[in-house]
């Protein structure tokens, strides 16, 4: 729902051709092109209806394929950065559960 249809099926090209790191490049080339409306935002609340509508407006699938191959990704860098990260969210999912936990016993 969030991009055009048209750069939908260029980024879905994409992924089949270049496998799920075209992902992040997508989401990092997304922000990059949006970095004004991001900037905009005053009120932390607002933040999550700047975010819902990123790629609504981003009709030129050229220029977003463009932009997202500019950034480079390797493989295994993202699969370092996942592991970092994945560490992280799971601590936080534990510290959650044992909160939801504590506060029912």
């Amino acid at each position: 729902k969030t991009l055009p249809t048209a750069t939908l099926l260029r980024v879905w090209d994409s992924i089949f051709l270049e496998g799920y790191k075209i992902i992040f490049r997508i989401a990092l080339a997304v922000l990059q092109m949006s970095e004004k409306e991001l900037l905009a935002v005053t009120e932390p609340h607002e933040i999550f209806q700047a975010v819902q509508g990123l790629g609504k407006g981003l009709l030129d699938a050229d220029k977003l394929m463009t932009t997202s191959f500019g950034f480079q990704l390797k493989r295994v860098q993202v699969e370092q950065l996942r592991e970092i990260h994945r560490q992280a969210v799971d601590a936080e999912v534990k510290a959650r559960a044992e909160s939801r936990e504590a506060k029912t016993t």
